[in-house]
C-alpha cells in the first residue's frame, strides 16, 4: 500500500528490473572489450610506424655508403679533393661516341683543380667540333678560361644561360677531340 503524506501519495520506489542491470554489465564489458581492442589496434599501429622508420633509415644509410664507393670499370677514378669556393663547375659531355673520353677529359680538368660535377654520353653522337657553353655569364668568360685549357675554338665558345643547371660549363666532346690541346697530352703522357 502505498504511504500517504499529507493526503499525497508517495509512490514506492521500485526494485530495478534485472534485464536492466544484465544490459548494464553486458554494455560495460562490451565498453572494455572495445577500448582494450582499441588500446591494442595504437600499440600495433605505433609498432608498424617505428619498424618502417628504422628501414627507411637503413636503406638511406646504405644508399649513402653506396654513393661513397667508386663504381668499378670508370676510366681510371681517383679520389679528389673537394673544389674550393669560387671555382668553376663543369660537365663534360661526350657527343662523339668514342669510349671513355669523357672520363679521360675529366680526370684532365680535375688534375688541372677545375671542378667536373658530371660526365657522361650527350644525347647524341654526331658533334663535329668540340663545344664550350657557359651556362652563367653572357660574356662566356668560365667558358673561355674552359676552352683554352682544353684547346677549343674561339667560335665553338659561347653562352647559353641556364640558371636551373648548377654549373657553370658545359663541354660537348666533339669529333675533332683528337686535335684538342688536351688530348694531345692525355695521349702523349701513355
Amino acid at each position: 500500500m502505498p504511504r500517504r503524506l499529507g493526503g499525497r501519495r508517495i509512490p514506492r520506489k521500485k526494485p530495478p528490473r534485472k534485464n536492466k542491470i544484465i544490459n548494464t554489465k553486458i554494455n560495460e564489458k562490451l565498453r572494455e572489450f572495445a577500448l582494450t581492442g582499441f588500446m591494442w589496434f595504437l600499440a600495433f599501429a605505433n609498432l608498424i610506424i617505428v619498424i618502417s622508420f628504422l628501414f627507411q633509415s637503413l636503406k638511406a644509410s646504405q644508399q649513402d655508403e653506396n654513393r661513397v664507393t667508386p663504381k668499378p670499370g670508370i676510366a681510371e677514378q681517383q679520389p679528389v679533393e673537394r673544389p674550393k669556393e669560387g671555382m668553376i663547375r663543369v660537365e663534360v659531355l661526350n657527343g662523339c661516341g668514342e669510349n671513355k673520353v669523357a672520363a679521360r677529359l675529366r680526370n684532365y680538368l680535375v688534375d688541372r683543380n677545375i671542378d667536373v660535377v658530371d660526365f657522361k654520353n650527350y644525347d647524341r653522337f654526331d658533334i663535329p667540333q668540340t663545344l664550350a657553353i657557359d651556362r652563367k655569364y653572357m660574356d662566356a668568360r668560365h667558358a673561355e678560361k674552359i676552352a683554352d685549357l682544353v684547346g677549343v675554338d674561339d667560335e665553338n665558345v659561347f653562352p647559353q644561360i641556364s640558371p636551373q643547371r648548377k654549373l657553370d660549363v658545359s663541354i660537348i666532346i666533339g669529333q675533332d677531340f683528337m686535335d684538342l690541346k688536351a688530348f694531345k697530352t692525355i695521349f702523349n703522357q701513355q
